[in-house]
């Protein structure tokens, strides 16, 4: 990551925010090199390929890594046959959680292949597994919520949990977030977050099916800011440069 110097204003107000340093996250490929973690069904994972063979994202696909036999079964189903736009090939990997003592062990070996494929981004496409982040990897983790955080998130709130949730609390709107991951559950800066309605009679599906819809535009249009270097973090929160 580099860091940009960051010119204090000058206040007298004891309660003002402390100046902290800019940090934009470290992209070495042109295209930007993506490690997509999974767990489920693939959906964004193929959403992203998608958006690469439509030329709406720049980016090419560096290794793909499940946290589980399903998941590792469907995306082998869903990229049967299918013609990659990328000429370098990717490996697709199983490490199930379940086969390690820890979050470290675990963590470890997933972010040594990540190494080895020269990846500059980690996209967490539903992935539910916790991860301890080196050093190295900090703000170079994403990660997409099916929910506007930091609403309707935390450990055990996935899938259709967060909708019913949702419906539950009475909320009129929900959407998606994407934001850098850190070391807990849904936290870290947000980079973007988008919106849809939640309608009177609506159920759990009625709501995730409006809220994907969102994180197809969402995560790409995240993940091609950051390779065009229009994301910076700044202390816990991001500014980015939209435009041209």
């Amino acid at each position: 990551m580099t860091e940009d110097k960051h010119i204090p204003a000058s206040s007298t107000n004891s309660n003002s925010i402390p100046d902290c340093a800019r940090i934009i996250p470290t992209v070495k490929h042109n295209p930007i090199r993506l490690a997509v973690l999974i767990s489920g069904g693939g959906t964004t994972l193929t959403n992203i390929l998608d958006k690469i063979d439509e030329n709406k994202l720049s980016a090419e696909i560096a290794t793909v890594i499940c946290s589980n036999q399903k998941a590792f079964d469907k995306i082998h189903e869903k990229l049967a046959g299918r013609a990659l736009k990328q000429s370098e090939p990717f490996e697709i990997h199983k490490i199930a959680r379940k086969d390690f003592e820890n979050t470290a062990a675990f963590s470890d070996l997933i972010f040594s292949i990540i190494r080895k494929a020269n990846a500059d981004l980690i996209c967490l496409a539903g992935f539910l597994s916790l991860l301890k982040i080196p050093d190295e990897y900090a703000h170079q983790v994403i990660n997409i919520h099916p929910a506007l955080l930091p609403s309707f998130g935390g450990k055990g709130m996935h899938g259709m949990h967060v909708h019913t949730a949702v419906i539950n609390h009475g909320a009129k709107i929900s959407g998606c977030t994407v934001h850098f991951a850190d070391q807990t559950y849904d936290t870290g800066p947000i980079i973007l977050q988008k919106t849809c309605p939640v309608l009177t009679g609506d159920t759990p599906e009625d709501v995730q099916a409006r809220v994907f819809e969102q994180e197809c535009e969402a995560f790409p249009e995240a993940i091609q800011l950051i390779a065009n270097g229009r994301v910076a973090i700044v202390g816990c929160v991001t500014e980015i440069k939209f435009g041209g």
